[in-house]
Order: structure tokens, then sequence, then C-alpha cells
């Protein structure tokens, strides 16, 4: 999450607003990472633009997706309930305040969600 925070806050940085839908100018909306770029003079694909490449998700979780809404801007991942990785989101958690991160849960699954702005 670190790494995606600083290629997230470089790319707002550089250009005054947070990665864009790739080729299309429009807010992120449950994108890939993969498929977004920085809105610069010159735009650049957030993976593989200036050196930056979005990290492959652990195993066992879904790939990164970010959605901007308003004032929010976050990423999110998923994995199944009762999983290993369940737990280690479970002990990630605790390491941030209810405005950086949240954990949702449905019958399946569990989604860890990362803001950037809120």
């Amino acid at each position: 999450m670190n790494l995606i925070e600083s290629m997230v806050f470089q790319c707002k940085s550089l250009s005054e607003q947070f990665p864009k839908e790739l080729n299309a100018s429009t807010n992120a909306s449950n994108s890939l990472l993969t498929e977004l770029e920085c809105n610069t003079t010159m735009p650049y694909p957030l993976n593989g633009g200036r050196n930056g490449f979005v990290p492959v998700p652990p195993s066992g979780f879904t790939p990164y997706r970010a959605t901007e809404t308003g004032n929010e801007f976050y990423v999110i991942t998923t994995t199944e309930n009762n999983s290993t990785q369940h737990e280690a989101l479970q002990k990630l958690i605790v390491n941030y305040t209810s405005q950086q991160a949240t954990l949702e849960s449905n019958a399946t699954s569990t989604t860890f969600k990362f803001y950037l702005s809120r």
C-alpha cells in the first residue's frame, strides 16, 4: 500500500488531480490501477510510466482497484473470508484509523479499502 500511495500522490503532485481512466480523463470508478494514468501535460500510465509499476497483489487477493467519488479516492482489494489472507487483513487494519482504511465483509469475502483522500 505504501508503494501505491506514493505513486498516486506523485501523480497528484504533478497534475493536481488523482489518476484518471486511461485515455479517457474521467474519474476512476472501480478501475484497475493498471488502467489509470497520470493526467499531466504528457499523460503517463501508472503501470510503467515514470518508472512506476502497480505491484502485484499477494496471493489470494484480487487486483487493486481505485475509485474517486467526491472528495474520496480509495484503493481496494478483496479476499475470501476464513482464509489466511482474511486473518492478515484483520491484523493489518488495527494499524489504521477508520479515516485511513476499512474492512467490509459479506457472506463470502472481505474488502480492504485504503483511503488516500477522504
